[in-house]
């Protein structure tokens, strides 16, 4: 059975890529009849994958590259319907490996709208980047909005893997996770007097290079008496090869 998600997102996903030496990353070469060909391929393994109890349906997918061609990433849009229709994603990575195309079998993200893919740190032995992606969200029928998330990805020895993310809820518990989303609840806090409208509608995600700092603003809905909106910002910081929540 194929996994599927009940709303659109939003995202903001960051990667990070690692190797033993710079110099040796190998890069993929863009052409358009084999990123064609490989989407076609991918749509027709996920549509003979769907059984009757699925209800999903794939039409067409998307490839975005690292700016410096090292790995590119395919997204398959879908559609599946229970009591109401919501867009679904599969993600794939590819990188270079020798002369060969490798596809990792590593978890992925569900990415949808990859609007940005930043390349923000250079070492001998990393190289860092920083990947936006956005999504429209329906959590429930009466509610909708948009959310941003990023992730972390390391190529160890040319091998990639998800770093995971320190983050810390409202009670101080630390979850290690490797998506971190914000989400805005916009038909529920967006008002008609501009006064009373959040800020953070919609999500926010922002990089500051010089501090190596995610800044994240938000607004949701409580679930207390009458559902005020609650406006929500923080920070991820780059510590030590991880992002920490401060």
């Amino acid at each position: 059975m194929l996994l599927t998600k009940h709303i659109k997102n939003i995202a903001v996903i960051l990667f990070i890529f690692s190797a033993n030496n710079i110099c040796a990353q190998e890069t993929l070469v863009k052409n358009s009849s084999i990123d064609d060909s490989l989407i076609n391929q991918k749509i027709k393994e996920l549509r003979n994958s769907i059984d009757e109890y699925d209800n999903a349906t794939f039409d067409f997918g998307k490839i975005n590259y690292a700016p410096d061609s090292s790995f590119k990433i395919l997204t398959i849009y879908g559609e599946t319907c229970g009591a109401y229709c919501h867009n679904t994603f599969q993600t794939y990575i590819y990188y270079k490996k020798g002369e060969k195309i490798i596809e990792s079998d590593i978890q992925m993200p569900h990415l949808s709208e990859i609007t940005d893919i930043i390349k923000f740190k250079n070492t001998d032995s990393t190289t860092e980047y920083l990947i936006f992606d956005k999504r429209y969200v329906r959590p429930r029928s009466v509610e909708t909005g948009t959310e941003v998330s990023f992730s972390h990805l390391v190529f160890f020895k040319g091998e990639p893997k998800f770093n995971e993310i320190n983050t810390f809820n409202k009670e101080g518990a630390l979850f290690k996770e490797l998506n971190v989303y914000f989400y805005s609840s916009e038909n529920m806090c967006m008002t008609g007097d501009e006064s009373e409208t959040p800020k953070g509608v919609p999500p926010t995600l922002s990089y500051q290079p010089k501090t190596m700092t995610i800044t994240y603003e938000h607004a949701q809905i409580s679930e207390e008496l009458d559902y005020p909106c609650k406006y929500i910002t923080g920070t991820y910081r780059y510590t030590n090869g991880i992002f920490i929540n401060n």
